[in-house]
């Protein structure tokens, strides 16, 4: 994984966002952005977790590819979560 590290900025929003939502599938992703970026490497998240590693994967790519400007809510899905 890269070594990208968060801005100040996008560290809170990511921190005020989990404190707020209701979905903890979304709290996981995010966690998994702020472990990273503070040095836990991905094959420790899988074991906190325990999902699998692309999951890890996907779940950062997804919170870095989120402008400043942009919510990091998930879409809304249909069917069984």
């Amino acid at each position: 994984m890269s070594e990208t590290k968060l801005g100040t900025d996008k560290r809170r929003r990511i921190r005020d966002q989990m404190r707020y939502t209701r979905d903890a599938r979304q709290c996981r992703q995010l966690l998994v952005e702020l472990e990273c970026d503070r040095g836990k490497s991905v094959r420790e998240m899988t074991k906190l977790l325990g999902v699998i590693r692309q999951s890890i994967y996907n779940w950062i790519a997804w919170v870095r590819e989120r402008d400043e400007a942009a919510d990091l809510r998930d879409a809304r899905r249909t069917g069984r979560p």
